[in-house]
């Protein structure tokens, strides 16, 4: 089964969303497509196609905006929660197809670009 998932909509967004889509992963193991910050996916695909690395500023910018949007989601926020999440993109080939399903390389760019800057 798959699910598609506004991670920004509702009442209690993205809070609320981001744990449900947690838990669902683990107990139900379904294919979850969230929809999120289209900034952030935006400036991947460019940061990608321009042939960015992790440590470049355009990198930097990307880690900070996923890391605005992050502390949304999570009050308890942490540099080795942030760079878990991350790794997170590429270990999961759910979210590898997230990030990567215009431009592949996104999910691994940004999962370097937090370990990096992070």
């Amino acid at each position: 089964m798959k699910i598609v998932i506004d991670g920004m909509g509702g009442d209690n967004a993205p809070k609320s969303n981001v744990e449900g889509i947690v838990n669902a992963i683990k107990e139900y193991g379904v294919d979850i497509i969230v929809t999120g910050d289209k900034e952030i996916l935006e400036k991947l695909e460019a940061a990608v196609l321009a042939n960015k690395k992790a440590d470049s500023e355009g990198a930097k910018k990307i880690a900070k905006l996923h890391k605005e949007w992050l502390m949304i989601s999570l009050p308890n926020y942490n540099a080795q929660m942030h760079k878990g999440i991350a790794a997170m993109y590429v270990a999961d080939e759910r979210f590898t197809k997230y990030y990567d399903k215009n431009v592949e390389g996104c999910a691994a760019l940004l999962s370097e670009a937090v370990k990096y800057w992070i």
